[in-house]
């Protein structure tokens, strides 16, 4: 869930809004004069985003990740236990 809230009750309220954006995930669009200027979220959530747009930025990526998952549903996958035979780990 994302909120706007002007820089004002945010200076007001930067605890609590920094507890629920840990707790319940909350994203805050930061205002000035009415105008979003910076928003706040958890670091966990900052730190997926930064990971995804990692990954997505390689130069096809998007295109080996549809075909995987096309060779997931269509049974063109090899189990746990099948890759560890074959490589011969036993743990």
């Amino acid at each position: 869930m994302t909120k706007v809230l002007p820089i004002t009750k945010v200076r007001e309220d930067l605890p609590n809004i920094i507890s629920r954006t840990k707790r319940l995930l909350t994203k805050y669009v930061v205002t000035v004069n009415g105008i979003p200027e910076a928003v706040i979220m958890s670091h966990e959530e900052y730190e997926s985003l930064i990971e995804t747009l990692d990954i997505l930025s390689e130069p096809g990526i998007l295109q080996d990740l549809k075909k995987s998952e096309k060779e997931l549903k269509s049974g063109k996958y090899v189990s746990l236990e099948e890759l560890k035979s074959e490589l011969g780990i036993t743990a």
